[in-house]
């Protein structure tokens, strides 16, 4: 081969070698566009075509001509999309100091008490860096509109626990509770499987075993009620007994009783005490029960742990079993296992996910709540 066919062969080499690196750097360079990732990488990215296409052609011999008008093009281009990222980074960063707090929550519409969507107990359930001013806890409690909301805290190794219905904080509530150690166990630290929480209750603990939590609740002390007029005038039929708690609890015959109630909520909430819960019988378990409490917002709630914590010792001492097997028959319906230990009750059941959200709370609105 003579020098001159050398030269040329190495020539047509080095040009094929500008082309396939120029190709290479637009095809790059087009993926960082697609990402809208212009930034250090995405100016190395652009430049490498920009200099490898001339030099292919010059390489090559060609004109400069329709490479230039190319890379003119692209420049136009790239400063375009600088400019629209630049803008678009300066007005996320005003919405986020406009927003100075925002929370991503496991936004349980989850559903305690429920192996499956759409049954047992929803609650929303919202982990707090540090506590919001209570008026704020409340309207969020009023927005999601469920019979309650939770907010947790993590203090060490626990987490301080509150609960608020539409319309008030409430001293005790167990599927906000049970959806809170789903939420700690599932998300915020997936390794654990014992969490305690405290509240005004007290110390509250939780153990996840598999699908099932299993809640370490007080028991609630009842005293017998003789005057049973009231009640069976707000409820439409009189109970065999009464009973009085932290609610009052009508005993009925039969689980058919219970489920043919029509109670006057007006009437219901007149009567003293958080609320209303009516039992009987089961059939195919061992209790039945509903529950009703329209004086803090709840007309009838699905689920209610908190209530077992005074069905358990009654029927536990009546039926002369320590385990149980409940359902409360609202329309959602909900499972419960139960087991009662001294003082204490043992309330297990399962929770079934059922939206994420992030709430974002202008900084007007704290300041207003402040």
């Amino acid at each position: 081969m003579t020098a001159a066919g050398a030269e040329i062969g190495r020539s047509s080499g080095a040009g094929r070698l500008a082309v396939l690196s120029s190709i290479v750097g637009y095809a790059a360079w087009y993926w960082t566009l697609a990402q809208g990732n212009i930034g250090r990488t995405g100016m190395i990215r652009f430049a490498q075509p920009l200099i490898g296409l001339p030099l292919a052609v010059l390489i090559l011999g060609g004109s400069l001509t329709w490479p230039l008008l190319l890379a003119a093009a692209a420049i136009v281009a790239w400063a375009a999309l600088a400019r629209r990222r630049a803008e678009t980074e300066a007005d996320d960063a005003g919405k986020q100091r406009s927003h100075s707090h925002a929370k991503r929550t496991a936004d349980l519409p989850g559903d305690a008490f429920a192996a499956r969507p759409f049954s047992g107990n929803p609650a929303a359930v919202c982990p707090l860096e540090a506590w919001l001013p209570d008026a704020v806890m409340q309207a969020i409690a009023a927005e999601n509109n469920l019979s309650e909301t939770a907010f947790l805290v993590k203090v060490g190794t626990d987490y301080d626990l509150r609960w608020f219905t539409p319309v008030c904080e409430v001293d005790l509530c167990g599927h906000a509770t049970l959806a809170s150690a789903y939420v700690v166990t599932s998300y915020l630290e997936p390794l654990r499987r014992r969490v305690r929480f405290h509240s005004r209750s007290g110390p509250l603990e939780v153990t996840r075993d598999g699908e099932l939590f299993i809640m370490d609740f007080p028991t609630q002390a009842n005293e017998p009620v003789e005057d049973t007029a009231a009640v069976a005038e707000a409820l439409g039929a009189t109970p065999r007994e009464l009973w009085s708690g932290m609610d009052l609890m009508a005993v009925f015959a039969s689980q058919a009783e219970i489920e043919a109630l029509k109670p006057d909520m007006t009437a219901v909430a007149a009567l003293p005490l958080r609320g209303l819960i009516v039992t009987a019988p089961g059939e195919g378990c061992d209790f039945v029960s509903r529950f009703f409490a329209p004086a803090v917002g709840v007309p009838e709630d699905p689920v209610t742990g908190s209530a077992h914590c005074a069905l358990t010792p009654y029927w536990a001492e009546r039926l002369g079993k320590a385990r149980l097997q409940a359902r409360q028959l609202s329309w959602r319906g909900g499972a419960l296992q139960l087991e009662r230990r001294g003082g204490r009750v043992l309330i297990a059941g399962q929770v079934s996910l059922y939206m994420e959200g992030l709430i974002r709370l202008p900084a007007r609105v704290l300041e207003a709540a402040a």
